[in-house]
């Protein structure tokens, strides 16, 4: 891992805790989900050279289950306009062999 990797993690930790301050929520249980999220993150990021965009974006969409959070249905219709605009987005992605070009 890296020192830069590393700082995210406790950069959205740090962030984590002063939401605590502003808000009354239970912290720990939101540190363990940011753990979570770190793990899996990391090998993303540390992988992140030899990932497409668009299979890291169908990745995240599998792994999240992002298709159905978004639609807020157990079953999401391909016709929802939410799923229509993930896909046209994965589609834009596959142009790209790199993130960063897709990014830029």
């Amino acid at each position: 891992m890296t020192k830069s990797q590393i700082s995210v993690g406790y950069k959205f930790i740090a962030y984590a805790q002063q939401l605590h301050f502003d808000r009354e929520f239970d912290l720990p249980y939101i540190r363990k989900d940011i753990r979570e999220f770190i793990q899996f993150v990391d090998p993303l990021i540390e992988d992140s050279a030899n990932q497409q965009p668009a299979e890291l974006i169908q990745l995240l969409r599998v792994a999240l289950d992002y298709d159905r959070f978004i639609t807020d249905d157990d079953m999401p219709s391909p016709d929802d306009v939410k799923i229509e605009n993930l896909n046209q987005l994965q589609m834009a992605a596959a142009r790209f062999n790199e993130i960063k070009s897709f990014l830029d």
